[in-house]
C-alpha cells in the first residue's frame, strides 16, 4: 500500500463513494494520502487511528471525522502536547478544537463520546447484551457502520447512535466477522 496505490483508488472511486474509512494499520505515508485524496475529491473521511503514530497528525488538519477507542485518543491527545490526566471530554474537546471536526471517541461497553464542532459533546450509551461473547471486532464494526452511514447522509451523531447498536450487537456473536451484524438486525436494535 503506498500513497500512490492509494491516490489512485481514490480517484477511481470520486464521483460514487461518499465516505472513505481509513485505518492506520496501513503505512503512515499511505495514510495521510488518503485522507489527503478523500478531501480533494470531496468525499467524506473517517480516520481510525488505530495504531496512534506520530505522521497521522499530519492527516488530521484535512478534517476527518476521528475515531479513536480511549488509549489511541490519550495517546492522540499527548502527541499533540497535551496535558496529561486530561478526562476523555477534555482530550476529544482539545483534538476537535484543533482538527475542527467530529471526534468520536469508542468506549467500549460505555459506548461513545460524540465530540462536534459548535455542539456540546454527547455520551452515547452502548446497547444492552445479555452475554458479551467476544468483544474482537466490536470497533471494527462501529467505524464500517458509522462511515456506510455517513455514506447515507446521516449526521455524525445518528450515525454514531447506528455505529453504537451495531457494535453492541456484535459482542454476542463469536468471531469479529460472524459478529457483524446485519441492516436489518441494528434496525431492529435501533427500534
Amino acid at each position: 500500500m503506498t500513497p500512490d496505490t492509494v491516490r489512485a483508488a481514490v480517484a477511481r472511486a470520486a464521483g460514487w463513494a461518499d465516505c472513505l474509512l481509513v485505518s492506520a494499520e496501513i503505512p503512515p505515508e499511505a495514510v495521510v494520502a488518503a485522507v489527503a485524496a478523500a478531501e480533494a475529491h470531496g468525499i467524506r473521511c473517517v480516520l481510525n487511528p488505530a495504531p496512534v503514530l506520530p505522521e497521522l497528525l499530519e492527516a488530521l488538519p484535512r478534517g476527518p471525522v476521528v475515531t479513536p477507542n480511549a488509549s489511541e485518543l490519550a495517546a492522540l491527545h499527548a502527541l499533540m502536547g497535551g496535558a496529561a490526566g486530561a478526562s476523555v471530554p477534555e482530550m476529544a474537546e482539545a483534538i476537535r478544537a484543533r482538527t475542527e471536526a467530529p471526534v468520536v471517541v469508542t468506549l467500549g461497553a460505555a459506548g461513545v463520546l460524540v465530540s462536534e464542532p459548535g455542539m456540546p459533546a454527547v455520551a452515547l450509551p452502548a446497547g444492552e447484551v445479555a452475554e458479551v461473547r467476544d468483544t474482537t471486532g466490536a470497533g471494527d464494526t462501529f467505524n464500517g457502520v458509522l462511515a456506510a452511514a455517513l455514506a447515507r447522509g446521516a449526521s455524525v451523531l445518528e450515525a454514531s447512535t447506528r455505529g453504537v447498536a451495531a457494535a453492541s450487537l456484535s459482542v454476542a456473536a463469536v468471531g469479529a466477522r460472524s459478529g457483524m451484524p446485519r441492516a436489518e438486525a441494528i434496525d431492529a436494535a435501533l427500534a
